[in-house]
């Protein structure tokens, strides 16, 4: 019986949470913050699987690479956190990834350290992965 309110205490709170990010709208907060959480998820499955993946960036999204050994190349990783991710319009990514091959993700200390940033009219934020954990955080102006 314990688990049964547990569950349904955790889908109310997931509506509740839905219904505030529909009245919002697009944000820089939000989608770094989402940034920053698929990235920490993706480093902490590469740790458990010990599958190796990669961030790759445009300036209207990213996804989520894996390696495949047999090709020898990054392969875009499908379903759940690995699905490509379209930035809301407003909102734009900037990284120093954009320009190169995937960036590889790891929570063992592997991974490379980057900073991406997301911006729209009202805000700037920064999602900053150290080879270990992922932070967003906001830009102020200067």
């Amino acid at each position: 019986m314990l688990v049964v309110l547990a569950i349904i205490g955790v889908a109310a709170g997931a509506v509740a949470l839905g219904l505030g990010n529909a009245s919002r709208g697009a944000s820089a907060e939000s989608e770094a913050r989402r940034l920053a959480s698929r990235i920490q998820l993706v480093a902490d499955d590469t740790m458990v699987t010990d599958r190796p993946a990669a961030f790759a960036a445009d300036p209207r999204g990213y996804q989520f690479m894996l390696w495949d050994p047999r090709k020898g190349v990054w392969a875009a990783g499908a379903g759940g956190v690995f699905e490509r991710h379209q930035l809301p319009r407003g909102v734009t990514l900037s990284t120093q990834a954009t320009a190169r091959a995937p960036v590889r993700l790891g929570a063992d200390g592997a991974g490379v350290a980057f900073d991406a940033r997301l911006s729209s009219a009202t805000d700037s934020w920064e999602v900053r992965y150290d080879g270990l954990n992922s932070v967003a955080s906001r830009l102020h102006a200067s």
